[in-house]
């Protein structure tokens, strides 16, 4: 008894051998990357979104699709993994009081924003209480800050968020790009 492939017709056989020829030409069809090559400046990129964006500051909008693009522009000061736990970004470390009321944040050092502006306590004592200030209208990314009674900076690489009652949630709300960091230089020219 022969095999099954035997009964095929010769035109079934190229069939085959056609397609799995076709296929194999298209995972090595894409020339490589050289891995000499440098990086060049300028250029445009285009990326297709499924809907439509007039705002670009993730604190001032709640829309995922802004979400999407700032994730690539802008760092927060905590990651979340994907086991949610949260993970050091621009904070390399932090406490928080017993209670949830107090949390102090020590910024990672020699971080410079793309404007050459450095990170310190002052920038993200800016950014926050810009999104607190009504004058901005972040509704959404103010939500995420909580119930604040204070920010402070009390020397350049620690921030101190204080509340009056617990807020647990401030973690998760840092970890997103809505609450993201971003150059007080900038911010202030753009105004």
């Amino acid at each position: 008894m022969r095999g099954r492939f035997s009964r095929l017709s010769t035109t079934s056989r190229l069939r085959i051998l056609f397609a799995a020829f076709a296929f194999s030409t298209t995972l090595h069809g894409a020339p490589a990357a050289s891995e000499g090559a440098k990086p060049v400046d300028g250029g445009i990129l285009r990326v297709g979104l499924g809907t439509d964006t007039a705002i670009i500051d993730p604190s001032i909008t709640g829309s995922s699709i802004t979400a999407v693009i700032t994730r690539n522009i802008v760092d927060s000061l905590v990651g979340q993994a994907e086991d949610n736990s949260f993970t050091p970004w621009l904070a390399e470390r932090w406490e928080i009081n017993g209670d949830n009321t107090v949390y102090t944040f020590h910024l990672r050092p020699g971080v410079t924003f793309s404007d050459g502006t450095p990170l310190d306590a002052a920038a993200v004592k800016y950014n926050f209480d810009r999104i607190l200030d009504p004058k901005t209208t972040s509704s959404y990314a103010k939500s995420l800050l909580g119930p604040i009674d204070k920010i402070e900076a009390p020397n350049a690489n620690t921030v101190v968020i204080s509340y009056r009652q617990s807020f647990a949630p401030l973690l998760q709300g840092l970890s997103l790009p809505y609450l993201g960091i971003q150059s007080p230089t900038y911010l202030q020219k753009a105004a």
